[in-house]
C-alpha cells in the first residue's frame, strides 16, 4: 500500500566495475544501492545488489555515467511499486506497533 506521504529515494553506495569488457573501461556489472522511505519521523529501507548486462549499444562511459542512468537501470532491474509497498507496509507498522518490548526494572 504506497502512500503519497512517503518520500522514496535511492542511495548508491558504490557500482562494481569490469577494468575491459570489449574494449570498453570501467563497464559497470552490479549496483550496490539502498532505496529508502521516509514518513514524519520513521524511515525504513531495503539494501539489495543489481547485476547489469554489458549492452554495446546502450553502453555509458563510466565518467558519463549520472545518478539518473543508475536509478534508470535499477528501476529496469527492480519492482519498485512492490519494494513500495514493501516499504509502506514497515512504516505503518513503526506508526501503529502491535508489539513492544519490555525490559523488567530487576533486569
Amino acid at each position: 500500500m504506497a502512500n503519497s506521504d512517503i518520500k522514496y529515494k535511492w542511495i548508491i553506495s558504490s557500482l562494481d566495475a569490469k577494468i575491459s569488457e570489449s574494449g570498453k573501461k570501467n563497464v559497470v556489472y552490479r549496483v550496490n544501492w539502498e532505496y529508502t522511505a521516509r514518513k514524519g519521523d520513521y524511515e525504513v529501507s531495503k539494501e539489495g545488489l543489481s547485476y547489469l548486462k554489458y549492452n554495446p549499444d546502450s553502453f555509458i562511459e563510466y565518467e558519463s555515467v549520472k545518478k539518473s542512468d543508475v536509478v534508470e537501470w535499477l528501476e529496469a532491474e527492480n519492482d519498485v511499486a512492490q519494494m513500495q509497498r514493501g516499504l509502506a507496509d514497515r512504516i505503518a507498522s513503526k506508526e501503529t506497533p502491535e508489539k513492544i518490548k519490555l525490559i523488567p526494572e530487576w533486569y
